[in-house]
């Protein structure tokens, strides 16, 4: 089933991309809107080295009786099948980061096999699903490149600028260790991710 180019699972006001036209233009040509290949860079050879692959999908603090996260769209199969492929951890986040979230914060959801390991691995609880700072996914995306985290890292004034319009006083974070620690349990959509 093409659910996915069919269908579209997470929807943001006044978000219109380039993937709602994609559906217009035949049902055997499926896509995914491919959120985020985690990667750092061998600056030796100049080569790639990925790290993970996370889908984000937008949260809300009180979801209703068809909000779902599942592994039946397709998006998620082959986001799965990638990782598999490339023997890296897929997650799916949920993200609390829209304004009337506070504190802002994420669900983070293994979706293979990998990325239960590698949560039990960093003592992250038991592989089911974990909520998460801002720092601390912030310490997960370093983790994942086999970073460390430096908390005295600034956040460049080019960055908190172009960041200006979308974030919120974003002048508050100067350096890494400014992000925020809080989390809340907000409600979560029902989730179907089998593994």
């Amino acid at each position: 089933m093409l659910y996915m180019s069919q269908t579209l699972n997470t929807i943001l006001p006044d978000d219109t991309t380039p993937n709602d036209y994609h559906r217009l233009q035949g049902k055997n040509c499926p896509a995914i809107n491919f959120d985020m290949f985690e990667y750092k860079k061998d600056w030796q050879t100049g080569r790639f080295i990925y790290a993970a692959i996370c889908d984000y999908k937008h949260g809300k603090p009180h979801y209703g009786n068809d909000e779902h996260v599942s592994d039946q769209y397709d998006g998620i199969q082959v986001q799965r099948q990638l990782a598999d492929d490339l023997h890296i951890p897929f997650f799916i986040s949920i993200t609390y980061l829209s304004e009337w979230c506070n504190p802002k914060c994420y669900f983070v959801i293994p979706a293979n096999h990998i990325a239960v390991d590698w949560l039990i691995d960093h003592n992250l609880g038991a592989g089911l699903g974990v909520w998460m700072s801002l720092r601390q996914h912030a310490e997960l995306l370093h983790d994942l490149r086999g970073l460390t985290f430096n908390p005295e890292e600034k956040i460049t004034a080019e960055v908190r600028h172009s960041l200006r319009e979308r974030i919120p006083n974003i002048e508050q974070y100067q350096k890494l260790a400014d992000l925020p620690t809080q989390i809340h349990h907000y409600q979560l959509p029902r989730i179907y991710i089998r593994l």
